[in-house]
Order: C-alpha cells, then structure tokens, then sequence
C-alpha cells in the first residue's frame, strides 16, 4: 500500500495555519498543468482528462472535450443570507468559494461537475482537477477550504492512513461523514448517496451504503498536500486524504474495489452540488499528534488542558507510541521565544514540531473583507513539499 504523506461575526473559531498562516502561509497550488513560479511542477499532478483552460479560467470547450470546474480565482462577493439560511446557521464566507455551510443539519455543500463515468476509482470525488481520470466528481472549491468548512461544523479531525513505527497498520479514523450528489434533470433535482454511483469492482453490481471518516489532511512544510494530491474524497487509502474510507482499502490497479456505475451517473459535465453530512459517528483511531497551544498572555494548553513547558516535556516522555507530531499553535501576540522553547522541546523528544498560527477569519456579515481569501498567490516558492 502507498503511504502519502471555526465563523459568526468574529467567530470564535480559531483554524489551524501553515507556518505563519493557513491563508497566507499554506502555499497555493499550481492549476492543472500549470508549472509553478519556481520552475518546479508538482510530480502529484497526474494528467487530467479534462480539457486546459484558457486565460481568465474559463474552461475551452469543443467537440468532444469535458466542461469540468477550473481553479479560476473568483472574487465575486457571496450572496446575503436569507432568513431562512440564517436561521439554519449558514455559512458563506467570501474566503471559502464554491462552499455553504450549513450547521443546523451538519452539511458543507460543495460545487462540482462530473468528470468521469467509467473506469476504477481511487477517489470518488477530488479536487484542483487533480485525478480526474480516477474520480466521478471534480469538485471546484479548493481542498483546504473543504477542510476549513468541516472544521467549522464542529468536527475534530482523526487520522489519515498510516504504518507505524513497528509496521502496524493503522486505518483512517475520525468523524463519519455520509456523500450525496445533487443534480437537475428534466426540470427535477435527482439525488443519490454516493455509494449508488458506485459498482463494487467484485462483483460489478451497485456498492454497499459507505462512511467516510474525516481524516482532516495534513500540513507539511507549510503546504496543505490534498491541494496537490486532489485527495478530498478517497475510496482508496491515502495519507493526504481529507476523508477516506476507515478500513483498509489499496490503491494498487489490480487491488481496486470501486468501480464507476455508468447508468447511474448523469453526462460527462453535469454541474452537481455534492453534499457532506455528518452522522453523529466517530471511528477512534491511534493518536498520532497532540496539538500544543500558546494564547497571547502566555498560558498553555496541551490537547485541551492546562499545561506549561515543562508538563510538555513530561507528558511527551510518557506519550502513546504513535505519537509522531506535536501541532504547536501560536498567537499572534504571544511571545516568539515560547514557541521556540517549544519547539526544541518536541524536537528533543525526537517527535516532529510543526509551528503553525492561531487565525479568526470573519465572516461576511462582520462588515470586513479579509486579506486573502486563499486563492492569490503568497509571498515565496510555491514548490510543492517533499512527501511527508
């Protein structure tokens, strides 16, 4: 197997930030084919079945080519809430494109087109047009925003697949999100779950009903992988995926076990609307990292309580085997020299430190326009990071 490496007003929600920031620091991804400022194109970006876009992203289409959803940065204001979304706890932020939010049913409804109705699958859904040719939906919001709008349902991230130390198989856990796809035809929206899109590849008869635990993705190197891997919605197991099937399922060609279901699916380029739903559920896996924050005035909390530096040192002395990450989250105002204390800390443990920022992003109801919505391009490389 491969192994791939919270919004009201202010919000009190805090998310997790790349280096310095998530939406300043984790670095954009290339679109499609495109090769980044660095002269480096990422080696994920597999090719895509769908056609290039010309300039201003708009998709080329001629005979025979497939309209599917482009990384075109689109900075046009969202639309006001109605009465009845604001009474449902809707979300629509000008930072998270192509989302709404929806915490009364615990639902992130994300805009797609279909990308492929035959063949195996590895995902069923992916993103940045990334893996077109092995997911049924190219999803237009960018990954990391997907994994942004989960988070503000509430949701606490589990783990992605991964071996461990001593060779133990550990499969994706987390919280339990079921799929649906929305479309129009004939005047009428058809809705289906996911799993009725699907055929199992054994049998090539329609897939048993599926769960997919919310892995939450990674950070690395100030990078969010899932943009450059399109890992949003996995059927096989990978490290970088967002949400992923919690047993043990290969991405080896010859051991795939999802099938698209042809005659189920609407044609090539039908805009969909593909809906996440969380159930209440949680598949518990193995911690592989604690989170370590540091607010402004200096007090410290080690995965939700109380600590100091040198509780730090003391519980990672006594740390679950599988511990291999410490999230060591910052405020902005809190003193550089902590999180550096920190830092050498967790590195002293022989654990990987991973020094991110605490961020509030407003929503648009709050009157102000944030600084970057995560689509411009930051300062600095933007090559994509060595595998975790």
């Amino acid at each position: 197997m491969r192994i791939r490496g919270r919004v009201t007003g202010w919000c009190a929600a805090w998310l997790v930030a790349a280096s310095v920031a998530w939406t300043a620091a984790a670095q954009d991804p290339p679109a499609g084919d495109a090769v980044p400022e660095s002269g480096a194109k990422p080696a994920a970006a597999e090719p895509a079945t769908a056609p290039k876009t010309a300039q201003g992203g708009a998709d080329t289409v001629g005979a025979g080519t497939v309209v599917t959803p482009t990384l075109a940065a689109e900075k046009d204001a969202p639309p006001q809430l109605t009465e009845a979304e604001k009474a449902a706890d809707v979300i629509r932020a000008a930072s998270l494109p192509h989302l709404v939010i929806n915490r009364k049913d615990k639902t992130v409804t994300i805009d797609g087109a279909i990308c492929l109705r035959e063949g195996y699958l590895e995902l069923f859904a992916c993103g940045n047009r990334v893996r077109e040719h092995e997911a049924i939906v190219s999803l237009k919001a960018r990954p990391l925003h997907i994994n942004v709008a989960l988070m503000l349902l509430g949701l606490k991230p589990g783990n992605a697949v991964t071996v461990a130390a001593d060779g133990t198989f550990l499969p994706p856990a987390g919280p339990l999100m079921r799929v649906f796809v929305e479309w129009e035809a004939d005047g009428k929206t058809v809705r289906k779950e996911a799993h009725e899109l699907m055929n199992d590849a054994s049998t090539e008869k329609q897939a048993q009903p599926q769960k997919w635990a919310f892995c939450g993705g990674v950070i690395h190197e100030g990078h969010f992988p899932a943009d450059y891997e399109g890992t949003v919605i996995c059927v096989s197991n990978f490290g970088t995926a967002i949400l992923d099937l919690p047993y043990e399922s290969s991405d080896r060609n010859t051991e795939l076990l999802f099938m698209a279901r042809t005659e189920a699916l609407p044609p090539l380029g039908t805009e969909v609307k593909l809906i996440l739903q969380a159930t209440g559920e949680e598949v518990k896996g193995k911690k592989l990292a604690w989170t370590f924050e540091i607010d402004k005035d200096g007090s410290m909390t080690l995965e939700g309580s109380a600590s100091s530096l040198e509780d730090l040192k003391a519980r990672l002395a006594e740390r679950d085997k599988y511990v291999r990450t410490v999230y060591i989250m910052v405020h902005p105002q809190a003193q550089v020299g902590l999180a550096m204390q920190a830092m050498r800390t967790v590195s002293g443990e022989g654990l990987n430190p991973q020094l991110t920022e605490k961020v509030a992003i407003r929503s648009p109801e709050s009157g102000d326009t944030p600084k970057s919505n995560g689509d411009a391009s930051p300062d600095g490389g933007r090559d994509k990071p060595k595998e975790p």
